[in-house]
Formats: C-alpha cells, structure tokens, sequence
C-alpha cells in the first residue's frame, strides 16, 4: 500500500499481481488492490471495471465473495452510469448461479436478493 501511495505505481501493481497470482482466493487482497487502484491509478474507472470482471471470473464461493460483490455495486453506483450499474447486476448476477452451481455444498447457495439489488 506504502508502494502505491509514496513510491512506483507500477512496481506496487506488479507486486499485487504476483500476489494474487499465488493467492488467487484471497478476496481481502482482491479487495485491497482494488481500493489502491480506485485511489491512485491515473485512470480508476477502466481499471477497477478490469478488476472486478476478473475477480468475478474466479471459482470462489459466492459467501466468500459477497463483500466485494457489494463493493462493486457501490463502485458502479458512484461513479457509472445507470447502464454501468446495470451491467454489474447482470454479470453479478451470471457469477453467482455459475459459481452456485460449481460449489453446490449445503449452505452455500446465495440468491442474488441478499445483495440488495
């Protein structure tokens, strides 16, 4: 986090990507990235957009992803448009009955209603 805001943006990113890259379920690094980004990249918007579609392209259980689900229905409604926060609830919405289905284990079904869409 020091790297991002004191020293190489770049340098800061590459370290976060190999950590994901060795952490892939990790969603509190999912998440921290995430916010570094949306502070101090020179272009946020696109960047975290690319985050979340990757984050939500991962074979982690629903449950475990809630918060950053939610974090980014918060991102799109802040700083999308309608069609933008649109777009998330659609691909949120793909994401969990796909992830659902993968890790169908007894308690772990989530309906997109607990997200308050």
């Amino acid at each position: 986090q020091l790297e991002f805001k004191y020293g190489d943006k770049e340098r800061a990113k590459t370290v976060y990507e190999k950590l994901l890259a060795s952490y892939p379920k990790r969603t509190d690094l999912w998440s921290i990235y995430i916010d570094m980004l949306i502070k101090y990249d020179a272009d946020p918007l696109i960047v975290a957009r690319s985050i979340f579609d990757r984050v939500l392209s991962l074979n982690i259980p629903p449950k475990k992803m809630k918060f950053l689900i939610k974090k980014y229905l918060q991102f799109e409604k802040q700083h999308g448009t309608t069609a933008d926060v649109n777009r998330a609830k659609e691909r949120i919405t793909q994401y969990v009955n796909t992830n659902d289905n993968n890790n169908d284990t007894t308690n772990s079904n989530m309906e997109t209603d607990e997200l308050d869409f």
